[in-house]
């Protein structure tokens, strides 16, 4: 595995690299493919590493939601390490797997390092699916937002209506908004841990980051598959790109093959 810096006169980082580079960030993206295990043990390392040198104060998760907030606030601050009680506290959401997502949680809080919801809640997507958000527009224009429909498509086979189509659109733009309004809690040494594209910089949180608070130095890693997954993000998108290997799963286009009828 090796990760590509998207300057020509560094081509490889080793993982002290990596980790010296981030530190002249404000606010550092480290992106995912969020059933890849080999993307989540990265992410911890890079967090540790972080932490060891005195630059990570904060960890914003799309994993969580406002609802588990008082408890991650709770266990950081009492040090919680009991593996099984973090997990209860937070009523952990068993669509994030949490054999991936837990070693980086368990560590953080045993840390005392501050956990921030990063995702909506229900009530709040019931909202943005209703009524349009103009944030997607104001920050990145019709192109970006375009961008965003044509993967919409592609994930559905194409077999999606425009009115779904939106709602899905709104949801996409008000969680990358939120996720940056979050990392933002702190002005530097915020980290946050969310999908490939999500973290891609120019149409996912860096992009919202950007327009908040232009002063702000933020870097977007994306921890990419090869062979690439287009849907994903490809290098260019990022300002670090992570080479690892892929992971066996069915891909869009044997979902979007149309079944046999016996």
């Amino acid at each position: 595995m090796k990760a590509r810096f998207l300057e020509k006169q560094k081509p490889v980082l080793s993982l002290e690299d990596l980790s010296s580079k981030l530190q002249t960030a404000d606010y550092v993206v480290l992106g995912e493919a969020h059933d890849n295990p080999i993307h989540h043990d990265l992410q911890l390392a890079v967090l540790q590493s972080l932490h060891d040198k005195g630059w990570l104060k904060q960890i914003t998760m799309e994993m969580m939601i406002p609802s588990q907030q008082a408890a991650a606030d709770e266990m950081a601050a009492k040090g919680i390490t009991n593996p099984d009680k973090i997990y209860e506290l937070l009523e952990w959401n068993d669509g994030w797997d949490w054999a991936f997502y837990g070693p980086i949680v368990i560590w953080a809080v045993s840390e005392g390092i501050p956990l921030r919801a990063g995702n909506l809640s229900r009530d709040e997507l019931k909202i943005i699916r209703a009524q349009p958000v103009r944030i997607g527009e104001v920050m990145l224009g019709k192109g970006g937002l375009n961008i965003h429909r044509e993967r919409l498509r592609s994930a559905h086979c194409g077999n999606i209506s425009k009115a779904m189509e939106e709602r899905m659109l709104r949801v996409q733009v008000a969680r990358d908004a939120r996720m940056a309004n979050s990392m933002m809690a702190i002005p530097t040494g915020s980290a946050l841990l969310a999908g490939n594209w999500h973290a891609r910089k120019d149409i996912g949180v860096p992009k919202y980051l950007e327009s908040l608070k232009p002063e702000a130095v933020v870097i977007a890693v994306g921890f990419l598959e090869q062979p690439a997954m287009a849907d994903l993000g490809s290098a260019e998108f990022f300002d670090i790109a992570w080479d690892t290997p892929g992971i066996q799963r069915q891909g869009y286009s044997d979902l979007c093959k149309p079944k046999s009828v016996k």
